[in-house]
Formats: structure tokens, C-alpha cells, sequence
């Protein structure tokens, strides 16, 4: 309520109107309204001046995580009685602050209604003092102070930091030369890390790669290079490129969390939910099904996978001898069979274009492969063996 006269006593009284009166304005009885007591309230003095009943009630708290780093939060007791604002004071090292007409440099306003206040923009690791005035005019010429405190700018604790879950390889054709590490996000509720460095190491033939020996930083330009997108913070899938896919070696990778000391250099802390992580190249063989002959034994038919890395599918066959094998499993390395390359669209084969002997008991079978990049070889994995299937064709009782 404003516009109100100094140092006068009011009496101020709430009332509550029932919406219901207009629809009810014909029934004497019906209960309109409800008062609160009255209430005495004194406004001020124009002489009066402002009075702070706590001066040590000015402290000073860390905000959670890194943000503590660069910034402080506050809080008081507010002040009684008539003035315009609060001014806090700040610096690095001990200080007496100078009141001017102007709040200048190192310096905020704060409204009076307030008694909490976060600084920001502070530097890291550093010791301030501040102090907090109350001012009875705008232009602060005259005023009441608070205690003085200081703040060592940087939070208690550092927390928890779980590295590398586990690694993925290539999902389709599209990532073939990268890996996919499953990411711990830092819980900044709890404490604060600066970041995460990445170390990484390949085995060849002439040097190993174990969790004792990965020991070379990666960044987004190295060999093996880190997804420049990649933010610690909120990622939990880090993209790593430049993986050799045929490789029959491990690749390890470890995530190292750092802080800044006090002289502003990085420093490594101890982790000990972080370990390594080491993962072989391998080549994710497709979900396969649906692989079938029909009754005709005239046309061979299978189901595309939806996931999985190939470029194609290899189809084999042979002819068996009189006595029918039933589902006896195939061996695909058999030179016995003959093979032939169909591409990845194609989902059915006529067995008119084959060669067979007419009568003759075959087996059948199709798997994904992987053409590498000469475009001559076949990398070819057990595991990328989709489907064997012993078809007698053409059938007979």
C-alpha cells in the first residue's frame, strides 16, 4: 500500500467478499463476507534511520560445482527501518571499501528487498573480502555496514568421476574405422572436475597395447581422434575415429579427470571408479532370417537385415552325396563349395541360373559379407556367418 503518510498509525483490516453475492443479492441469510481482525501498523519516521539487529549474519556459501570456481553466493539478515538500497563491496585481499555517490568498479547494488545475492564473475582460487552496506539514499551519504568476511573463491570438494563404461564398434557400414565409448557423466551435485582428458594406444605387431601402457593423449586432430563435439558434461557417448576395422589388435582407452591448482596449471586427481577399457575391431554381423527355398527348389529367398555392417551377400552351395545329411552344419571354408557375390539389395536368387545336376541332393547357405577397401579381398569372420540351410533339391519322397 504506498502513498501512505510518516510516522502515522493505521488500522488495516482484510475482507473476503463471497463471489455468490450477486447470485444471492435476494437472500438475507446468505453469508457474504469475512473479516480479519484489525491490525495496527505504524509507518516510519521521516527522522528514523535504518538499524541491521545482526551484523555477523553476513556469510558467504559455495555454489554447487564448478561454478563455485567464479562464483560466490550471499546472504544477511535484512535491516530495519528507512533506506534505499545495499551496496556490496568486494576485493582480493584485505580492504577498507570507499562509499561514493557512484557505485564503481568492484562494486553491485543490490535492491532492498532482498537478502540474497549471488556475485559472479570472480576469479578462481582466490581470497576476497567482502562487505555489505546498507545506504539511506541513493547516492549512499550515509551509511551502515556489516561485518566484513572473506572467501576463498573454490568449491569443498571434487567429485566422484566413473570414466569409460564400455566400448561399442562399428553399428553400420557408415562407421567402420570408429569406436563408440559408453561415458560416466560427473555428478557436479556433489563437487566439481574442470574435465576429462582422453588417453588412447593401439597394439600392432611390433608394440602392445594393455591397460599398464596407454599413455598418449588424444585430441580432436591425432591418429585417433576424439568427436570435436564431444562436452564432458552432457555427452555420455564419446565418438572416437581413425580405428583400423580389420585389425586383429586392441585398441585401450582411459579418461583422466583434472582440476586447476592454484598456479592455474592442469593437474590430474585420482580416480578410482575410472579404468581402462580395451576392444578388438570387430565388424557387426546383421540380425539374419527368413533364408528359405521354395517348393520348386527354383528360387532361394532371404530377408535383408536392418542392422549390422555388410556391403553384400555370399551365397554357396554343393552337391551332396546320395545319402542326404539333413541339417548336418556346414563348413563355409569347405573348398568344396562354389561361391558367388550378390549385392546388398538383392533379397532372392533363381537356383535356374546354377549349374545343378538335375535330381541331386545340395546344401544351401548365405551370409553377409564385408568387402575391404582394396575392393579385392573378402574380410570374412565367423562371426559374420548369417545362415546355413540343407535343402535337398529337387525334392523328393
Amino acid at each position: 500500500i504506498n502513498g501512505l503518510r510518516a510516522f502515522t498509525k493505521y488500522y488495516v483490516q482484510v475482507r473476503a467478499i463471497h463471489y455468490g453475492k450477486s447470485l444471492n443479492v435476494t437472500n438475507v441469510n446468505y453469508k457474504v463476507e469475512e473479516n480479519t481482525d484489525y491490525k495496527e501498523i505504524i509507518t516510519y519516521d521521516p527522522s528514523s534511520t535504518s538499524s541491521i539487529s545482526d551484523p555477523t549474519s553476513f556469510a558467504s556459501s559455495y555454489p554447487p560445482g564448478p561454478t563455485g570456481l567464479t562464483s560466490i553466493n550471499l546472504s544477511w539478515k535484512r535491516a530495519s527501518g528507512v533506506f534505499d538500497h545495499y551496496r556490496i563491496y568486494y576485493n582480493i585481499g584485505d580492504f577498507t571499501p570507499v562509499v561514493s555517490p557512484i557505485c564503481l568498479t568492484n562494486c553491485v547494488v543490490v535492491n532492498s528487498s532482498q537478502n540474497l545475492y549471488q556475485l559472479v564473475g570472480v576469479s578462481a582460487r582466490q581470497n576476497y573480502y567482502l562487505s555489505l552496506v546498507v545506504c539511506q539514499d541513493v547516492s549512499c551519504s550515509s551509511y551502515i555496514s556489516y561485518n566484513k568476511i572473506n572467501h576463498l573463491t573454490s568449491p569443498p570438494v571434487i567429485t566422484s568421476y566413473a570414466g569409460i563404461y564400455s566400448i561399442d564398434t562399428a553399428k553400420n557400414l557408415g562407421t567402420l574405422d570408429k569406436f563408440f565409448l559408453n561415458m560416466a557423466l560427473p555428478d557436479f551435485n556433489l563437487g566439481y572436475i574442470a574435465g576429462v582428458d582422453i588417453f588412447g594406444c593401439h597394439s600392432t605387431s611390433m608394440a602392445n597395447c594393455n591397460p599398464s601402457n596407454v599413455s598418449f593423449l588424444l585430441s580432436t586432430t591425432t591418429a585417433l581422434a576424439i568427436d570435436p563435439a564431444y562436452d564432458y558434461t552432457s555427452n555420455s557417448i564419446l565418438q572416437i575415429s581413425g580405428i583400423e576395422p580389420s585389425s586383429p589388435y586392441s585398441y585401450c582407452f582411459y579418461s583422466k579427470p583434472y582440476i586447476y591448482n592454484d598456479l592455474n596449471a592442469k593437474t590430474y586427481i585420482d580416480a578410482p571408479l575410472s579404468t581402462v577399457r580395451c576392444q578388438v575391431p570387430e565388424i557387426k554381423a546383421p540380425s539374419f532370417s527368413g533364408f528359405d527355398i521354395d517348393s520348386t527348389c527354383d528360387l532361394l529367398k532371404w530377408q535383408t537385415p536392418t542392422t549390422g555392417v555388410f556391403d553384400g551377400f555370399e551365397i554357396y552351395y554343393r552337391l551332396k552325396s546320395s545319402v542326404y545329411e539333413g541339417s548336418v552344419p556346414l563348413n563355409t571354408t569347405d573348398g568344396t563349395y562354389q561361391r558367388f557375390i550378390v549385392n546388398a539389395d538383392i533379397t532372392e536368387y533363381s537356383t535356374q541360373q546354377l549349374p545343378l545336376v538335375t535330381g541331386g541332393a545340395y546344401d544351401f547357405g548365405i551370409r553377409t559379407i564385408y568387402r575391404s577397401a582394396d575392393g579385392q579381398a573378402f574380410w570374412l569372420r565367423s562371426n559374420n556367418v548369417s545362415t546355413d540351410k540343407l535343402v535337398k533339391c529337387p525334392m523328393s519322397n
